[in-house]
């Protein structure tokens, strides 16, 4: 199917470009399209399926993503920037990515890999295990331990931890380790704080400036302020 697609450019230029896609593509995601004499990388800002090609577009020349890497609340943050600021789209859309896949890198990420000890491999340590196969188990009995730290510490290889993992004594999943992790506690606002907070308007756009030195608590105050104004 034939979709036409707006383009954010990375060029000093108001507004988006439109192109044709034969392939799927998602808001959001990065395309490498034409243009002018060369080829650069922008983000799909909108989609209109059931093109027809008059041969007035030209067409994308490569989706570079499976899923939007900028989802809508970003993209419609980052649309109310550019027009606030009055700037390109696509400066401020290729500002909101690093830097690498700015250049077109695959959106991937190596997770570290983490170990942790199954219920089968409490019954084995209860039992009658010892040497290395023990000592990594009761590492493992509290808390969860990268890969890297863990053959570190015991000198075992890759191959020694998937056979107990055959056995069932051992489990891996990747995984950024704390992002599990409960969110901390907000901290507690002191007296000037909460004034400055109950003399924030309810409602509307105003411009208000808090007045305090480094580490007064001012971001603190705005946090609160947009909670209240978004809940």
């Amino acid at each position: 199917m034939l979709m036409r697609v707006s383009v954010a450019v990375p060029r000093p230029l108001m507004g988006s470009f439109d192109y044709l896609c034969d392939e799927p593509v998602a808001v959001g995601a990065r395309v490498r399209v034409p243009f002018g004499r060369g080829q650069v990388i922008g983000v799909v800002v909108a989609v209109a399926p059931d093109a027809l090609d008059d041969g007035s577009l030209k067409t994308v020349a490569r989706v570079l993503d499976d899923a939007p890497l900028l989802d809508a609340p970003l993209l419609q943050l980052l649309h109310f920037a550019a027009r606030y600021y009055q700037h390109p789209l696509g400066e401020v859309v290729q500002a909101a990515l690093p830097k690498l896949l700015r250049e077109g890198r695959a959106a991937t990420r190596d997770l570290p890999r983490y170990w942790r000890i199954t219920a089968a491999g409490r019954a084995a340590l209860a039992g009658r295990l010892g040497g290395k196969q023990a000592a990594v188990l009761s590492a493992l009995h509290e808390n969860e331990i990268d890969e890297a730290a863990l053959r570190a510490a015991h000198h075992c290889g890759a191959g020694w931890l998937r056979d107990l993992e055959k056995r069932g004594w051992l489990e891996a999943r990747a995984h950024w380790h704390g992002l599990d992790a409960p969110a901390a506690a907000a901290p507690t606002l002191n007296a000037e704080q909460t004034a400055a907070l109950a003399a924030l308007p309810d409602r509307g756009f105003t411009a208000t400036l808090l007045d305090g030195v480094t580490g007064s608590g001012k971001t603190e105050i705005y946090i609160r302020w947009i909670e209240h104004l978004t809940a």
